[in-house]
């Protein structure tokens, strides 16, 4: 099934006899309305990617984040 949001995964799951894999934050409402409940698990580690558009600046703040990616990626593998 795909949704076009966080907060419709959520509301399939309420409604029906569905699980999915949301961040804490996402799920939090439901969790504390009990309208549904955390389990939690531990998920695979994967790789991700920063991407940006090719023809636009970086902004201060995108250049602040990939900075803080290279940071915590370094700090990873050491």
């Amino acid at each position: 099934m795909e949704l076009p949001s966080n907060e419709a995964i959520c509301s399939a799951v309420e409604t029906g006899h569905l699980a999915t894999a949301v961040s804490e934050y996402v799920g939090m409402k439901g969790v504390e309305a009990k309208r549904l409940v955390a389990v939690p698990f531990d998920f695979p580690a994967r790789a991700l990617r920063m991407i940006r558009h090719r023809e636009r600046r970086a902004s201060r703040a995108v250049t602040a984040m990939a900075e803080l990616v290279k940071f915590k990626k370094k700090a990873s593998t050491a």
